[in-house]
């Protein structure tokens, strides 16, 4: 099994269903699932070969998920860096993989303007969010939000079997440069199904996610949520306890997982 068959059985399977609220919006799994087949469509187009890296630098939102499942779908392996990284540990984490693409946002423009032309490796940069520079950063800077709209919405197809990479995670490289973990297919599916069976994760639970998708947890909150069908929550980060308690007497949440103090 792939890891990107979790969000495409729960959106066979429950097509119309919340899939994700954000501060934005509410999302079904059919509309997931076809976003993210946008993505992918566009990656290919845009020359992401199978088993190329692609980072994924931006906050906790929409565009990150769809991000991650497009990705995997046009059979490349993503990592997700902290949004909160510097110029110069972001070049060392893109060089490191050697990165062919990142997406991310114009919040983050400063960072990625002065890290992407050090990049031999890169070959695209898909920016989401309002005021994208009219000549983009290079020549092939993309408009995240245009593909979206506008991109094609079939499923892509499949290049990847499950001992294929899907991810890198890198460390915080609090002691020293951070170092990549490389995750394959299977090894993701696993832990998914051993966590979701412990817990016993269901189609009508209700998890909010505070944690950054860029730390394995995080990730794995909106993993394993697809892989069950259930509504994820995601919040940029965890600020005021009272916040949280009025998300999760509003939208009746089940699960909900923070960083230990």
């Amino acid at each position: 099994m792939l890891l990107n068959e979790f969000l495409e059985q729960s959106a066979r399977r429950y097509p119309d269903k919340t899939a994700l609220i954000t501060k934005n919006g509410r999302y079904s799994y059919r509309e997931i699932d076809e976003m993210a087949n946008r993505i992918a469509n566009a990656l290919i187009s845009g020359g992401l070969e199978k088993g190329e890296r692609a980072a994924v630098f931006m906050d906790n939102s929409l565009e990150a998920v769809v991000s991650i499942f497009g990705i995997l779908k046009a059979g490349g392996i993503f990592l997700m860096v902290n949004p909160t990284t510097k110029a110069r540990k972001l070049a060392y984490i893109l060089g490191n993989c050697g990165a062919a693409v990142i997406l991310s946002s114009t919040q983050k423009l400063a960072v990625v303007s002065e890290t992407a032309g050090g990049i031999k490796s890169l070959k695209g940069i898909y920016l989401s969010g309002k005021d994208l520079p009219l000549n983009g950063i290079s020549k092939n800077t993309v408009s995240f939000d245009e593909i979206l709209t506008k991109g094609e919405s079939s499923r892509p197809p499949c290049r990847a079997i499950d001992v294929d990479l899907a991810s890198i995670i890198y460390t915080s490289g609090s002691t020293g440069v951070p170092k990549g973990v490389m995750m394959t297919h299977f090894s993701m599916v696993s832990a998914a199904n051993s966590i979701t069976h412990y817990l016993e994760n269901r189609a009508d639970d209700v998890i909010l996610n505070v944690l950054p998708l860029s730390f394995d947890y995080g990730l794995y909150q909106v993993l394993m949520g697809f892989k069950t069908g259930a509504t994820v929550i995601l919040e940029k980060a965890f600020l005021y306890p009272s916040s949280a308690t009025d998300i999760i007497q509003k939208e009746r949440v089940t699960g909900f997982c923070r960083w230990r103090i």
